[in-house]
């Protein structure tokens, strides 16, 4: 057996253990990798390695990502080694991005290692406008998902239960559920810090070469993880000028289940003060009783009620007060901004059944006001296939209640009906609003289809 690459196209190539093909690169992503002869691929298609730098937030902007033009060569090759390079920039070539990655070959067992060293260079005297993340770093060299970590079908089976995160304090676990929880955001990672999905027959690692402080994050719906630097520490935009350079590297392994079990009978769970706060949704009347405490043992297709406000205004899970009960959504507000709670999870893409076409929606919700001075009404919101990025809220379509409520009211209901919807929504997202200053409460939220 002896490692060999085979180069396909200028940006793609596939990489051999004799013929057994062991892993490949398209269009500067790795795919289908594995780390053992005859395993599985712990990185597959569905979310490849991306081998360029890019920007966490609207990384497909090809100014925010550097990945035009991308070529990739055989630097070396031999029995036990590939050294293979992928270069690429921003669309305008302000940025530039190489990318050295090296696959081993190790014995006793035989696996495969991979080692990436990754340089960013500013060219352009306009600079690189990055704009901030408040939950990991803005210039990213790695997303990571390990294949079958997540699937909308709940008839896939789930690998992994949790992300571990390895320091010289410890070992801390971090649940995988779908909350954007404290526990997923800002980890801070030295050299020699690991990073891991666990516990299967084969479970990958990242590990940190790199001298300088990394800060990564793991992402709530499918739990990959995203590794970068900080730049904008202030949570303002930073404009980086014409010769700035960042230099990341990292290793990539896998581990047997017996390597992993001592990880994790040591791990202790990372801090998340804030899941007691977070209500879940639920199909069928919403009473704001159930939290990730009670919502049983599977949390896969388990999705929660989001808050959205601005700086004066505070959307609060009230446990102390409610139309039937003694809990609800609250919103309270000291100016005339808006806020919402909302609920974005809803169809296929998120485990449940697929919309179907020329159906009517009904939601409605029991609501109280008090010295409410704008307005709070209920919605719907929803993307149809074929209409611009379901990324982008402006290729939504939003149906509101014909009623509103300010001022001092009573618990009354409120609704909205959508017409029928054709072609079927592929997005579909309730939301709960209040304009201006006040309070409102919301509680027995029900979203129903009517044909």
């Amino acid at each position: 057996m002896s490692l060999n690459a085979k180069q396909t196209a200028p940006a793609d190539l596939t990489v051999l253990d004799g013929a057994e093909q062991i892993a490949e690169i398209r269009e500067l992503k790795l795919t289908s990798a594995r780390f053992r002869p005859n395993g599985r691929a712990l990185i597959g298609e569905t979310v490849p390695l991306f081998l360029f730098w890019m920007q966490y937030a609207n990384h497909e902007d090809p100014e925010r990502n550097a990945g035009t033009g991308g070529q990739v060569e055989i630097v070396s090759q031999g029995s036990d080694q590939v050294v293979l390079k992928c270069s690429g920039t921003t669309a305008s070539g302000a940025c530039s991005s190489s990318v050295v990655l090296t696959i081993r070959r190790v014995q006793d067992p035989v696996r495969y290692v991979y080692t990436v060293q990754a340089t960013l260079d500013v060219a352009s005297e306009k600079g690189w406008l990055v704009t901030p993340n408040p939950t990991q770093g803005e210039a990213e060299f790695a997303n990571l998902w390990p294949e079958g970590s997540f699937s909308p079908n709940p008839n896939d089976p789930k690998r992994y239960q949790a992300c571990y995160l390895i320091t010289p304090s410890g070992v801390e676990r971090i649940p995988h559920h779908h909350l954007e929880t404290s526990d997923k955001h800002n980890l801070l990672m030295n050299r020699g810090d690991a990073f891991l999905w666990l516990q299967e027959d084969e479970n990958p690692c990242l590990t940190i070469l790199t001298e300088s402080t990394v800060t990564a994050g793991l992402c709530a719906y499918m739990w990959d993880a995203h590794f970068a630097y900080k730049i904008c520490k202030e949570g303002k935009e930073v404009l980086l000028p014409a010769g700035s350079h960042f230099e990341a590297s990292y290793e990539l392994t896998s581990l047997d289940e017996s390597a992993a079990k001592p990880i994790v009978e040591r791990a202790v769970d990372r801090r998340a003060p804030d899941l007691a706060t977070i209500p879940l949704y639920v199909s069928g009347v919403n009473h704001f009783r159930r939290t990730l405490q009670n919502a049983g043992a599977d949390w896969r297709y388990v999705w929660p009620w989001e808050a959205e406000g601005d700086s004066i205004s505070t959307p609060v899970f009230d446990l102390g007060f409610g139309f039937d009960d003694s809990s609800c959504l609250r919103i309270d507000s000291s100016g005339a901004g808006k806020s919402c709670w909302k609920v974005t999870t809803l169809g296929p893409a998120f485990g449940g059944k697929p919309f179907v076409d020329g159906s009517q929606y009904r939601l409605s919700a029991i609501v109280k006001t008090s010295k409410l001075e704008g307005k709070t009404m209920i919605a719907i919101r929803l993307h149809r296939g074929n209409r611009g990025s379901v990324f982008d809220i402006q290729n939504y379509e939003t149906f509101t209640s014909g009623q509103t409520f300010q001022g001092d009211t009573d618990w009354r209901l409120l609704k909205v009906i959508t017409p029928p919807i054709s072609p079927a929504p592929d997005r579909l997202h309730l939301l709960l609003i209040q304009e201006g200053s006040g309070t409102t409460w919301f509680d027995d939220v029900f979203l129903e289809v009517l044909t």
